[in-house]
């Protein structure tokens, strides 16, 4: 306690990242520098400068909506070595 009898929270530490929503399945994924770069320079040009998995998710939901240019060639290939 301090002075005048108010309680301190000493030691508890807020957490990181979205609140646990206990819902949904985790997916573990690796990526290749190559891929990991553009992600990154993706989620620079964003104004919220989202995190890589919020990243994910947003490209994850664009990619599944159709609303991208599907002849525009892809700018990753797996086969790019790095």
């Amino acid at each position: 306690m301090h002075e005048g009898g108010s309680v301190c929270c000493i030691g508890v530490m807020k957490k990181r990242g979205r609140p646990a929503t206990g819902r949904g399945e985790q997916v573990q994924v690796r990526l290749q520098p190559l891929l990991m770069r553009q992600l990154d320079m993706w989620r620079e040009n964003r104004n919220d400068a989202p995190t890589r998995p919020e990243a994910i998710r947003r490209l994850i939901a664009l990619g599944l909506s159709g609303r991208f240019n599907r002849s525009a060639p892809l700018v990753y290939s797996p086969d790019d070595p790095d």
